[in-house]
């Protein structure tokens, strides 16, 4: 008897228990205190990130389905699909414990406010917090939902919060040039002082052709596989970084001084990219010997650049920028 009364006991206790699961997970779902997660990523077009310093990030995807931050500049493509991987993704771990409710409430009202919207239908607004102490959830909160949560991605191991980026400048992507090949119109590469290694790559009927900038060099090539591996080149040229330590002064010198090379590029659409390399001289005391064991105070690894595109001086890497400063002979 007493084994029978054990027996029915736990049965008892454990579908209590289930019975409070559903109904709590219930009110979760019935609330949307639960719900972030957006499963049609697709379908967003906008989503606006801030936090209460003052910095805030609007993303829109473009008609070509690129994204742009604020209205200025392209998107790192690596770091939207991160966040569009935490939008879809994120769940609940758990609710958070009710000794703990009230430090995180406090600390989501001065956290990270994400909305996410489809055209003109907003679709999500939740607050995203810190780190649990384990670095495993992340604290969130569904707007005006009395209760916080626990969030996570089932299977990684880490929290959320560097996901939702609020800086512009965290989000734009370090490519200069973004265009595919039947896209461009011309592209001009001009060596100063040069013109005999010089050339524009211009769009026929029939392809793209090579003719020198120098009138005295009549030759004309049109290898279309060369010419197109070249071109290809544009889908992403970017710089390193921006060079932090320059100032207006060195910004404007660089405006008005003559540069190594300059890459214009036109497209289809009749828009214009130009991009102006300067040789980039290194620190005093920098100095180190070239190719031919003559001391050299011109970096061999890194470019300055400029471009219309930018409003700051440029560092670009040889490795990446060189190989579109080819000279007109290599297309033969």
């Amino acid at each position: 008897m007493f084994r029978r009364r054990v027996i029915y006991l736990t049965a008892t206790l454990i579908l209590a228990a289930l019975c409070i699961f559903v109904f709590r997970s219930k009110i979760f779902k019935e609330n949307n205190i639960s719900d972030f997660a957006v499963k049609d990523t697709a379908s967003i077009t906008r989503i606006f990130i801030a936090d209460k310093n003052g910095h805030q990030s609007t993303l829109d995807k473009t008609p070509e389905g690129k994204w742009r931050v604020n209205g200025k500049f392209n998107v790192q493509l690596s770091k939207m699909q991160t966040l569009m991987d935490a939008i879809y993704r994120v769940s609940v771990k758990s609710p958070v414990p009710k000794n703990q409710r009230d430090d995180v409430i406090r600390v989501l009202a001065t956290s990270i406010k994400v909305m996410i919207y489809k055209v003109d239908e907003l679709l999500k607004v939740y607050y995203v917090g810190s780190e649990t102490p384990d670095y495993l959830g992340t604290y969130m909160c569904i707007e005006n939902a009395a209760e916080p949560m626990i969030t996570e991605i089932p299977g990684f191991n880490g929290f959320l919060t560097p996901r939702f980026l609020v800086r512009e400048e965290d989000w734009k992507s370090n490519s200069i040039v973004s265009c595919t090949p039947g896209e461009i119109s011309t592209v001009t590469v001009s060596y100063d002082n040069h013109p005999e290694v010089s050339y524009i790559i211009s769009k026929t009927e029939k392809g793209h052709i090579v003719q020198a900038i120098d009138p005295k060099i009549k030759d004309i090539y049109s290898s279309q596989q060369r010419i197109d591996e070249y071109l290809k080149l544009f889908n992403d040229l970017s710089m390193e970084g921006y060079d932090n330590r320059a100032t207006n002064a060195f910004n404007d010198s660089l405006q008005n001084a003559k540069p190594f090379v300059t890459i214009t590029i036109k497209q289809t659409n009749n828009k214009e990219i130009w991009v102006k390399v300067f040789l980039k001289i290194l620190p005093p005391g920098s100095e180190r010997l070239d190719e031919n064991g003559r001391t050299t105070d011109i970096d061999p690894n890194r470019y300055y650049a400029i471009s219309n595109t930018e409003d700051r001086v440029m560092v670009v890497q040889i490795a990446n920028f060189g190989r579109v400063m080819q000279r007109f002979d290599f297309f033969k």
